[in-house]
C-alpha cells in the first residue's frame, strides 16, 4: 500500500495528499458549476478562525504522539502544502481572472477565480493545518530559539489566515466627486450597488500637471506613425525654439503655447477652459528645398486637432500631452463630524476612519479641465491582523538571526 500506518510518511505520501486535495477541489468546483465558494463574512470568519485554532490546540495536546500529527509537522508535509499553494498562485498568472465565458472548462475548474475556488481553499486549509501543528509542537520547551521560531511562523500563519478569511469583509467602493459645495456620501461597488457611508466628501479643486507634448510624422492614409529603422519618428517633449530632424525634414518650433485658443485660424495664448497646446512650426524639406509654415495642435474637447501637411503622404502632428500628475483637493467630514482637507494623489492615499481613500481617475474627455474626480474607498477590517503578523515575522527573524537557527 502507498499509505501505511506502520511507517513514517515521506515526500511521496505528502505529494499524493496534495494531489488528492487538488483533484478534490477541482471536482467540488465542477459540482458547484464553477461558482466557487462565497467568502466568509463577520462573524462567520471569526467563528471559523476560533474553532480552527481550538482544533489545532486540541490536536497538539491530545494527539501529539500520533503518526499523523508527526507527519503534519514534518518537512515533507510543509513542502507539499507550500508547493500546492504556490502552484495555484502561479496559475493565477496564467489564466486571466475574469469570468466572461460562463460555460468555459477553466471556469468549471475554478481557474478563472482561483482565490474563490474550492481547490485554493483546500490548499489554504492544508497549509494552515501543517504550519499550525508545526508551531504548536515547537512552542514547548520555551526558550529564546523556540520563541523566535514561534514569532516567525506564527506571524506567517496570522497573515495567511487573516487574508484568507478576511476577504469577505473587504469593501472596495468608488465615488464620483463633482466640483461644488455639496458633499457626497454615496458610493458604489463593482456591481453598481449603492452604499450610504458614514463619512462625506466634496471636491474643492482638481489639478492635472502635464508634460510638454511631442510632435511626430504620420501617414495620411492610415494616420499611423512613420517608422525609420523600426523606430517611430516621434520627438521628445517640445518647447519654443526646439529643432529636430525627422526623415528629410528639419522642424523648428518658432512659437509654442502650452495653452492656447484658436481665433481666426491663429492660436492665441490663453488659459481658458478648453484651451490646448499649440505650436507654430517651420519645416524645411531637404528633398525639395521647400519651406512649409503652419500651426499644429493636439486639440481638446473644445478645439479640433490641427495637423500640418508636408507632402502627399505625410503630415506633422502634435500628440496629446502625457499626464505627469493629477490630484484632488478634497474636504471630508468623518463620522465624528470632524472636518478637514487633504490633497489626494495617485499612490498617496489618505485615511478617514476605517476607509483608505485613493485617487482613481477623472473625466478623461475633459482632460485638465475635468470637473469631476473619481476616488476609490477601501475598508479592510482584518488588515490590522496582517500588520501584526508581519511585525511578528520581523521580530521572529531577528531572534532566529541573533540566537541561531534552532535545530529541527
Amino acid at each position: 500500500m502507498i499509505f501505511s500506518l506502520k511507517k513514517n510518511w515521506n515526500y511521496s505520501e505528502a505529494f499524493i495528499i496534495s494531489t488528492i486535495l487538488l483533484i478534490l477541489g477541482f471536482f467540488l468546483e465542477f459540482l458547484a458549476n464553477g461558482n466557487g465558494l462565497k467568502p466568509l463574512i463577520f462573524p462567520q470568519n471569526l467563528w471559523f478562525a476560533t474553532i480552527f485554532l481550538q482544533i489545532l490546540i486540541s490536536i497538539r495536546f491530545f494527539f501529539k504522539n500520533s503518526f499523523l500529527v508527526r507527519f503534519l509537522a514534518s518537512i515533507p508535509a510543509a513542502i507539499s502544502s507550500i508547493t500546492l499553494l504556490c502552484g495555484l498562485t502561479f496559475l493565477m498568472g496564467i489564466f486571466p481572472q475574469i469570468e466572461n465565458d460562463q460555460h468555459s472548462f477553466t471556469k468549471l475548474l475554478g481557474l478563472t477565480h482561483i482565490t474563490r475556488s474550492f481547490a485554493f481553499s483546500l490548499s489554504i486549509f492544508y497549509f494552515l493545518l501543517t504550519l499550525g501543528i508545526t508551531i504548536l509542537r515547537r512552542i514547548l520547551p520555551f526558550n529564546l530559539k523556540n520563541f523566535g521560531f514561534f514569532l516567525n511562523h506564527a506571524g506567517i500563519w496570522l497573515v495567511v489566515i487573516s487574508a484568507a478569511i478576511g476577504n469577505g469583509d473587504v469593501k472596495q467602493l468608488s465615488m464620483v466627486l463633482r466640483k461644488s459645495k455639496e458633499y457626497n456620501s454615496v458610493a458604489k461597488d463593482s456591481q453598481k450597488n449603492q452604499y450610504s457611508l458614514d463619512i462625506a466628501l466634496r471636491l474643492i479643486n482638481f489639478q492635472i500637471d502635464e508634460y510638454s507634448p511631442k510632435i511626430g510624422l504620420l501617414e495620411k492614409e492610415t494616420e499611423n506613425l512613420v517608422f525609420e529603422n523600426q523606430k517611430p519618428l516621434l520627438s521628445d517633449c517640445i518647447s519654443r525654439n526646439y529643432k529636430i530632424k525627422l526623415l528629410h525634414f528639419e522642424i523648428v518650433i518658432e512659437k509654442f503655447y502650452s495653452l492656447a485658443m484658436l481665433q481666426d485660424s491663429v492660436f492665441v495664448e490663453k488659459n481658458e477652459i478648453g484651451a490646448a497646446p499649440a505650436a507654430f512650426v517651420k519645416v524645411l524639406d531637404f528633398s525639395t528645398k521647400k519651406e512649409i509654415y503652419g500651426w499644429i495642435s493636439s486639440g481638446s474637447f473644445n478645439i479640433s486637432r490641427k495637423n500640418l501637411s508636408l507632402n502627399n503622404e505625410i503630415f506633422l502632428a502634435m500628440t496629446i500631452p502625457e499626464v505627469k500628475r493629477f490630484a484632488s483637493t478634497i474636504e471630508f467630514i468623518s463620522k465624528d463630524s470632524k472636518r478637514d482637507t487633504a490633497i489626494l494623489e495617485v499612490n498617496k492615499p489618505i485615511q478617514v476612519d476605517e476607509w483608505k481613500i485613493y485617487q482613481a481617475s477623472y473625466d478623461a474627455t475633459m482632460g485638465r479641465w475635468s470637473q469631476i474626480s473619481v476616488i476609490e474607498l477601501i475598508s479592510d477590517a482584518w488588515i490590522s491582523f496582517v500588520y501584526i503578523g508581519f511585525t511578528m515575522m520581523i521580530f521572529g527573524t531577528f531572534f532566529l538571526f541573533y540566537f541561531g537557527k534552532p535545530k529541527i
